[in-house]
């Protein structure tokens, strides 16, 4: 059988359009499919890594705060922590210039590893004085809450205003003194 060259021509052309389809359903597709896929895994653990290292800077700059916290607040036990904060609160109103009428510490609370110190302060001033020792214990260093804030007025139409103030603060246990509610590891001696 003799072909003729037109026909040869569009074999040789049928079987290369065959043979490229072929190569792209076997060879060129699946790798560019999987080219793909590892790029988008690489992106993915770009992105999860950036996290990572934002979270590392975090606990970075967390742990230098909460040691910070720990060295200006944190006491090594609850007589210290409870002078310095009638000290510093002492000092707050000289400074605003408010009256302290009462500051009385409250009893510890234990609370996790640590204990829970409050404070009841009462004191009188003005609007402007009262404003400026609440902005001294909103921006102190020491690991202070405000939990209770009331405000009134101790004679009607002058700015002669009553202000009461519970606080609490944090301290850590006594050394050698087991924190209420935590778990101790006993350990058990093998022969």
């Amino acid at each position: 059988m003799n072909l003729a060259r037109r026909e040869k021509t569009l074999f040789l052309v049928a079987g290369s359009v065959i043979g490229l389809l072929v190569f792209d359903r076997i060879v060129l597709t699946p790798y560019l499919n999987r080219k793909e896929k590892l790029l988008q895994e690489k992106n993915n653990l770009l992105q999860e890594w950036r996290q990572l290292q934002k979270i590392h800077s975090l606990e970075k700059q967390l742990d230098s705060e909460w040691n910070n916290l720990i060295k200006n607040g944190l006491g090594s036990d609850e007589a210290s922590t409870a002078l310095t904060i009638l000290t510093s609160v002492r000092t707050w109103a000289e400074d605003s210039q408010i009256s302290l009428n009462s500051l009385k510490p409250e009893r510890g609370i234990p609370y996790e590893r640590w204990k829970q110190l409050s404070f009841q302060i009462t004191g009188s001033g003005s609007m402007e004085r009262i404003t400026k020792f609440l902005w001294h214990l909103e921006n102190s260093s020491l690991p202070l809450k405000i939990t209770d804030l009331r405000l009134a007025s101790r004679k009607e139409g002058t700015d002669d205003l009553l202000l009461q103030v519970k606080l609490t603060v944090l301290s850590e246990e006594q050394a050698g003194k087991q924190p209420a509610g935590s778990f101790v590891k006993i350990k058990e001696e093998t022969e």
